[in-house]
C-alpha cells in the first residue's frame, strides 16, 4: 500500500492555517462584516478567535493521537468503528477545503477587479489554475508558496492596523456601536 510522505512540519502547518484565517476571515470577510456590525465588529473577530482556538487545540490533539495523514478519518473510523461514517467525514474535510479555497480565490478576484478591469469570476478561476499548478509540481513547493503568502497577508495586516492607530482618532469611535 503507498503511504504519504510527511513534507510539511509544525511551521508551515501553522502558516497554512494562519494563511486561511487571514486570507478568508480577515481580507475577504471584513468589508461586509464591518457594513453590518459598524464599530462593533471587533467582537465578532474575538468570538471567532475563541471558536478557532478550540478548534486548533481539537485538531492538536486529533494529531497527537493519530499522527498520520487524515486524522479526522482515522478518529471516526476508530471511534465509531464504522467505515460509512469516516467516508462521510473525509469528503466533508475535502468539500470544506474546496469551499475555503474558492472563499478566498473569489476575495482576491474582487480585489483584482478593482485594479483591473477584469472578472470577479476570471480572476478567481485563474488563481486556482495558478495554485493547482504550484500543488501538482508540489507539496513543498506549495507550503513555502502558502508561508510567503501569508507573511505578506500579516505584513500588510500589522501595516493597516499601525496605520490606522497613528490616523485614527480614537476618542471619537465608539466600539459598541453598530448600525442597526
Amino acid at each position: 500500500m503507498f503511504e504519504l510522505k510527511r513534507e510539511m512540519g509544525l511551521f508551515h502547518l501553522t502558516m497554512y492555517g494562519v494563511g486561511l484565517i487571514l486570507g478568508a476571515g480577515i481580507y475577504v470577510l471584513i468589508g461586509e462584516a464591518t457594513g453590518l456590525a459598524g464599530d462593533s465588529v471587533w467582537i465578532a473577530f474575538v468570538l471567532g478567535s475563541v471558536v478557532a482556538l478550540f478548534a486548533g487545540l481539537s485538531y492538536a490533539e486529533l494529531s497527537s493521537i493519530f499522527p498520520k495523514a487524515a486524522a479526522e478519518y482515522t478518529f471516526i473510523k476508530n471511534a465509531f468503528k464504522n467505515n460509512f461514517f469516516a467516508f462521510i467525514i473525509g469528503w466533508l474535510t475535502v468539500i470544506t477545503s474546496m469551499v475555503m479555497a474558492a472563499t478566498v480565490a473569489l476575495g482576491f478576484g474582487g480585489y483584482f477587479s478593482e485594479f483591473l478591469n477584469i472578472s470577479t469570476t476570471i480572476s478567481a478561476i485563474v488563481l486556482i489554475g495558478i495554485l493547482s499548478i504550484i500543488n501538482f509540481i508540489g507539496i513543498r513547493e506549495s507550503s513555502w508558496t502558502n508561508t510567503i503568502f501569508t507573511i505578506i497577508e500579516a505584513s500588510g495586516l500589522i501595516l493597516v492596523i499601525i496605520i490606522g492607530f497613528t490616523i485614527s482618532e480614537p476618542e471619537s469611535v465608539n466600539y459598541f456601536e453598530s448600525p442597526t
